[in-house]
């Protein structure tokens, strides 16, 4: 991504931004997350599922390889991997962060729990370690 943005700026005289459509489950230990995870899949709605496999654009490649988990959640969220404990969360939004992505439109299960949850275990760990203010 960060050809990309040089080349597009370099050639162009354009700045591209780059955003992500994530899924997030955060708890005090990656084991709580990965079992709010599992309780997802279990509970999944086979027929929403289906449908959501029916509407997928066969000629786009990442949707060419979805695998039955990736396709609980709309958008392929899960793919950003983002289930864990705050250091594993921080530790991919840096990963993300490093390759070129600006921003991440975060879904959570429960948005009002989850977010303030999000807020507390990560957001406010993150920003300390980067010297960032947040928005």
């Amino acid at each position: 991504m960060q050809k990309v943005k040089r080349l597009a700026s370099d050639r162009y005289g354009r700045q591209i931004k780059v955003a992500m459509s994530a899924f997030a489950i955060v708890r005090e230990h990656t084991a709580q997350a990965e079992a709010r995870l599992e309780a997802i899949y279990r509970s999944a709605d086979e027929q929403q599922i289906k449908y959501f496999q029916e509407q997928i654009d066969p000629n786009v490649v990442a949707h060419n390889k979805l695998d039955i988990s990736q396709t609980i959640e709309a958008n392929l969220g899960l793919s950003a991997q983002l289930v864990g404990d705050h250091y594993t969360i921080i530790n991919r939004l840096k990963e993300y962060e490093a390759v070129g992505v600006d921003l991440i439109v975060l879904k959570f299960e429960s948005m009002l729990e989850d977010i303030i949850r999000f807020y507390k275990l990560v957001i406010s760990e993150y920003t300390q370690q980067n010297s960032l203010i947040p928005l």
